[in-house]
């Protein structure tokens, strides 16, 4: 059966590539990709697992974590109390499981207070530069002249010691963080060749700002965010343990601290279980950051 040479594809383009195109290969996707590191996988398991715990652990484990017994005071762990009791004789599990939900609270608000505060003042500082920049950068540089949690301190000191004001002045302390990120981001895209073409054609700033910088500059957003979780419960458990955040008798894990510190040789399950529960929640999320950092940071992924 006789071919033309058109229709023939030769060895050497073949081998050139220069033939028939294969099927063209499908990138995976944000979540297969971070699951594919084993940082990432055990990341996602413990945040998984805390989300559960807090979603449906309160009916999986019926005890009151607010109920007191004298008498079953500083028990160690039995079946009938899997993780002891504490100084009141309330069932630790109880009051851990019914603290992650606190924990996951507060740092989900902590974390939206400094995207709420800090991206938009981050585009505006980036986008316009000069005036509106120094102004903005001056008072984030004072910020960040405090240790992060000494500027938690101050700022909860003056608001009151509770829960809800140590959610603001953790998120108030990531202000900053998420400030200067974004205005390093905005002024690497605002020189690029689409946001030049979009200025010429004359569109509103604030559609520029929107449409065109915002969702280009997504990825380092999210990378800090999924790092600065960890840090907001852990500054926010230290707040706790001065007296400054949670209040008695909340079963958040660092109120929880305070009360077992006095029991730490006769009952040390009272400060190791919610030790334990604090270092595994940061650890899974520091994990999970970590294998989005690795998955979204451009200049990592080419290494």
């Amino acid at each position: 059966m006789h071919h033309s040479m058109s229709d023939v594809v030769s060895a050497d383009q073949i081998r050139l590539g220069q033939g028939t195109p294969g099927p063209k290969r499908r990138r995976p996707g944000l979540l297969r990709q971070v699951l594919g590191k084993g940082s990432g996988r055990i990341g996602m398991t413990i945040v998984v697992i805390l989300v559960l715990v807090a979603a449906v652990g309160p009916a999986i484990v019926p005890a009151d974590p607010y109920q007191m017994a004298v008498g079953e005071r500083l028990r160690p762990p039995s079946s009938a109390h899997w993780f002891g009791t504490d100084e009141f004789g309330r069932d630790i599990l109880a009051r851990i499981v019914h603290g992650s939900r606190i924990t996951l609270f507060i740092g989900l608000i902590s974390v939206a207070i400094g995207l709420a505060v800090g991206t938009p003042l981050g585009l505006l500082a980036g986008y316009f530069g000069r005036r509106v920049d120094l102004v903005i950068s001056v008072v984030t540089d004072i910020m960040l002249a405090f240790p992060n949690f000494l500027l938690a301190l101050a700022i909860v000191s003056a608001l009151g010691p509770s829960l809800r004001n140590a959610m603001i002045a953790v998120g108030i302390r990531t202000v900053p963080l998420f400030t200067r990120l974004v205005r390093a981001s905005t002024i690497a895209v605002r020189e690029r060749e689409f946001v030049t073409a979009a200025r010429a054609a004359g569109p509103r700033n604030v559609r520029i700002l929107s449409r065109h910088i915002a969702p280009n500059i997504v990825a380092p957003i999210i990378v800090l965010a999924s790092l600065e979780f960890p840090a907001a419960v852990l500054v926010a458990a230290g707040l706790s343990f001065l007296g400054l955040g949670a209040q008695p008798p909340s079963p958040e894990w660092g109120s929880m601290l305070v009360g077992g510190r006095l029991y730490l040789r006769s009952a040390p399950w009272a400060i190791n279980v919610p030790g334990i529960a604090i270092m595994i929640t940061v650890l899974g999320f520091n994990l999970l950051g970590n294998a989005l950092r690795d998955t979204l940071d451009p200049r990592l992924r080419q290494k």
